[in-house]
């Protein structure tokens, strides 16, 4: 709480910062809230020059809405092409040293929520950076341990590590077996050559008792096979093993993916993103609905089957 820190150019003496990393919700209620506060903080260090700067960034566009009120950002309409995904309120008077960052992003690094407070009074500047995290914790949602996914993007990471190292270790090895096989069908080849070859070639100048002299069964020429796969590595692929984690790991990038679509990290309900964000729990019912019943009727419909069959014997 004691380090220096600037905003907009200005380094307080006493400054709290810290981050929540959960996934938020954030209405024009609360955006007017915060603002109000950092506006009256600033203000409140007496007579000086305050600098106040409230941006937002869009989705799909370099575009920002930059103004010196936050009523720019309440009044923007929020389409879905081009919603918002960043606010950041910056507040500063240049004077006093006093200084309000407030910085809600769809970015865990480094956190979801960022707010910084500034000031020479440490009781004042403490009570207001207390009294600001309690109620944006209260912004927080109860899925935000499946929205952010720091931890899952390290898990699938370590995953796609592992899987590689097992898929290039077991294709060494498979071309070592065949290569070693191969080997040994050659040096038998070789030896069974040495050993019957000049027999074979002169076999027209034996009498047929001398033929009989030759073992038959270790004449035979051993046999190369030839119905082994050319490409090792094409035989480990269509192998169940690899196919199924290869399925695994389809399925764990589809499921983020639908994860990421129905719990965001940040939702701004701002113009149409109130409408948005509605319908959205909406599916969330649905689809929770669904499943509910699946592993229910997974559950029912065996103990049903069983007592028919039991009736009916």
């Amino acid at each position: 709480a004691g380090m220096l820190s600037e905003v907009l150019g200005v380094a307080s003496d006493i400054t709290c910062s810290d981050g929540i990393n959960k996934a938020f919700v954030v209405t024009e209620q609360d955006l007017k809230h915060f603002s109000q506060v950092g506006t009256k903080w600033v203000a409140e260090g007496g007579a000086g020059e305050v600098t106040v700067r409230c941006k937002a960034l869009l989705k799909k566009t370099r575009e920002a809405l930059l103004s010196d009120t936050v009523d720019t950002i309440l009044e923007y309409t929020n389409p879905s092409k081009r919603q918002i995904y960043n606010i950041s309120l910056q507040m500063c008077n240049r004077k006093e040293g006093r200084t309000f960052q407030l910085d809600l992003q769809s970015c865990e690094y480094p956190n979801l929520i960022q707010v910084t407070v500034g000031g020479s009074n440490s009781t004042q500047t403490e009570e207001l950076f207390h009294s600001l995290m309690a109620e944006l914790n209260d912004t927080v949602q109860w899925y935000w341990i499946l929205a952010c996914r720091r931890w899952l993007l390290r898990l699938v990471t370590w995953m796609f590590w592992i899987f590689l190292v097992l898929l290039l270790s077991c294709a060494t090895l498979s071309v070592m077996g065949t290569a070693y096989r191969n080997y040994q069908a050659r040096k038998q080849h070789e030896e069974w050559l040495k050993k019957y070859g000049s027999v074979t070639q002169k076999s027209d100048r034996v009498t047929t008792g001398q033929i009989k002299d030759v073992p038959k069964t270790d004449k035979t020429q051993p046999e190369i096979r030839k119905d082994a796969p050319s490409s090792p590595i094409w035989q480990l692929i269509r192998s169940k093993q690899f196919l199924v984690q290869l399925g695994v790991i389809v399925g764990g990038i589809l499921l983020e993916r639908m994860t990421f679509w129905l719990f965001p990290k940040a939702v701004f309900e701002i113009g149409k993103g109130k409408q948005r964000h509605e319908k959205l729990k909406v599916r969330r019912k649905w689809i929770a609905g669904v499943l509910t019943a699946i592993v229910i009727a997974g559950i029912i419909v065996p103990i049903v089957k069983n007592i028919v069959l039991k009736f009916f014997e």
